[in-house]
């Protein structure tokens, strides 16, 4: 069978996910709490600083054992161009991971990205992949997904996808609040002209706010502790434990000791093979006041400029 490959109009529409965006100045700022905020234009009310995106890693030694991207389009030739841009996503995200929050991915240090030319091909390996003896099933070192004309929908699913599966090769019991607020964190990622930027989820962000302001949040000290049954229950019918998830995490991620600390709960958690109190044990040693004064900045944090963070 052959597949169609790419219009030019497509490739132009994938190719400005990475040169569509380019910020002349990134401006810098304290807010009102003491947390360093980034932007693309100045503040309303506070003295800002103009600077360049951070980009140079803090370890140098972690900048040279990046993540290795191999594509393998199926059934369809792949323009070089867009290839490069499937592959600098994951680089990204595997980025994040070790600067942000410390971490290495020591299991896998490739990644081999099967993509297939849409979605009918998708649904139709994971049906044949089942069968007994099929030869065509994904290896294990594999991600395995389809080719999207939007450019956002295909950065959102590479970028979500690989934190999932960097996440289950070396923590695969990281508590679920922290593995779901993490997926949907790196669905936001995008690679810009000269730099990475994850930005906030206003849809989430106003569920939160709804629930906040309801007072329908969970408590937090649960949340960090619920099982995957429990948080499937929490999560219907309105996203209150993905929502609630997603935004502690990029409460987390911005703040300078937020990075560390995921990490730390990481490796917590899979040195005590998935114990539910790892993140709270973990939060009462690290952050100053515990599970509550976690909690209550986070709180605080909620009514401010959800700023985009750069890397």
């Amino acid at each position: 069978m052959t597949i169609a490959a790419p219009t030019p109009a497509t490739l132009l529409l994938i190719l400005s996910i990475g040169s569509a965006v380019s910020f002349a100045k990134v401006y810098q700022w304290r807010d009102a709490d003491g947390n360093m905020q980034f932007s693309d234009h100045p503040p309303d009310a506070l003295p800002a600083q103009a600077t360049q995106p951070d980009t140079a890693s803090s370890n140098p030694t972690k900048a040279d054992t990046g993540l290795i991207v191999r594509v393998v389009p199926v059934d369809f030739r792949l323009h070089d161009r867009i290839s490069h841009m499937v592959e600098s996503i994951p680089r990204a995200v595997d980025k994040v991971y070790r600067r942000r929050c410390d971490i290495d991915f020591p299991t896998r240090p490739t990644l081999t990205i099967r993509l297939l030319p849409d979605q009918r091909a998708y649904d139709r390996l994971v049906e044949t992949a089942a069968a007994p003896g099929h030869q065509d099933a994904p290896a294990t070192d594999e991600l395995v997904t389809w080719y999207r004309p939007s450019p956002d929908a295909m950065a959102q699913a590479l970028a979500g996808e690989t934190s999932e599966i960097l996440l289950h090769s070396d923590f695969p019991y990281a508590p679920c609040w922290l593995h779901a607020g993490l997926t949907r964190y790196f669905q936001l990622l995008r690679v810009l002209s000269d730099t990475t930027a994850v930005f906030s989820d206003p849809p989430l962000d106003r569920t939160v706010q709804t629930l906040r302001n309801t007072d329908s949040l969970l408590p937090t000290a649960e949340l960090l502790g619920l099982s995957q049954p429990d948080w499937q229950r929490e999560n219907a019918p309105n996203q209150r434990a993905e929502a609630q998830s997603w935004s502690l995490v990029y409460f987390l991620m911005s703040i300078p000791e937020g990075g560390p600390l995921i990490g730390e709960i990481l490796k917590r958690s899979q040195a005590t093979a998935g114990e539910r109190s790892a993140s709270a044990s973990v939060i009462g040693s690290r952050f100053p006041g515990g599970v509550d004064g976690l909690d209550a900045r986070w709180r605080a944090w909620l009514s401010t400029h959800k700023a985009a963070h750069y890397y």
